[in-house]
């Protein structure tokens, strides 16, 4: 379990080019990751369950399977400090680039079905309000 909060930009880039950005949420287990396409989706991660909120409509929400990139990187964080270079989860392969304090800069990861980089962008410790890894009511993150 990491004792910080973490907020960062990112940015996924994929094998055909095709590129996605939003924000990086983190506090304790808890994560919320959310893209800045309204054609998109946020994803929040708490008490262990992953739930998908419609970018264009907050009130549609799904619960989803747990196997999935969020939960490999939450685990991946939660080995903060001693993040290792390198980890296989389930189908994916994910290498790990660090950065200043050793937070991670970049993760690339492999699969048979995804080829892809996630670059995490003015990563920065900060103070956040649990109500933003909640889905009903949906607050809108505002950085200070």
């Amino acid at each position: 379990m990491f004792a910080f909060s973490l907020y960062c930009n990112f940015e996924e880039v994929y094998s055909n080019g095709e590129t996605q950005q939003g924000i990086l949420l983190m506090k304790k287990n808890n994560a919320r990751y959310e893209y800045f396409d309204t054609n998109l989706f946020t994803i929040i991660y708490v008490n262990e369950k992953i739930f998908i909120v419609d970018n264009k409509d907050r009130s549609q929400v799904q619960l989803v399977e747990n196997n999935n990139l969020l939960n490999y990187i939450m685990e991946i964080y939660n080995d903060y400090p001693n993040i290792s270079d390198s980890y296989t989860k389930r189908d994916f392969q994910i290498k790990v680039e660090k950065g200043s304090k050793n937070f991670i800069k970049r993760l690339m990861v492999q699969s048979t079905k995804l080829n892809m980089s996630i670059f995490f962008i003015n990563c920065e410790s900060t103070i956040l309000d649990n109500q933003l890894f909640n889905f009903n009511p949906f607050l809108e993150y505002v950085p200070n």
